[in-house]
């Protein structure tokens, strides 16, 4: 049960601006445990079910609201976190959709 991908994609679907980024996995995604660390600026995804993942354990971006993501293993499931740029604020909008899981901040 592998969390295969995770990516950012800018949506500018009708002018909208906003953002997302998009988890897929092996298997249908069942639960997922959000959490916000304020004083760190990170968002926290437990995907339950999850036992590996394939990509990096880090992965810095130049884009979007987050400019880090890592991926951890734990029992059981696997954590994802976004550390956010300074001046990223909301809440983003958690989706689960068969194999897929996505984070969108809206505009």
């Amino acid at each position: 049960k592998l969390i295969t991908a995770m990516q950012y994609q800018p949506v500018t679907a009708n002018g909208s601006g906003n953002e997302q980024y998009v988890a897929t996995a092996d298997f249908e995604l069942g639960k997922v445990r959000t959490m916000f660390l304020e004083k760190r600026n990170k968002w926290v995804f437990d995907v339950r079910g999850a036992k590996d993942f394939t990509t990096k354990r880090k992965q810095y971006l130049k884009e979007g609201p987050a400019k880090m993501i890592e991926l951890g293993e734990h029992k059981n499931y696997v954590r994802i976190v976004l550390t956010l740029r300074d001046g990223a604020k909301g809440k983003p909008v958690v989706a689960v959709d068969g194999n897929t899981l996505t984070i969108r901040w809206e505009a």
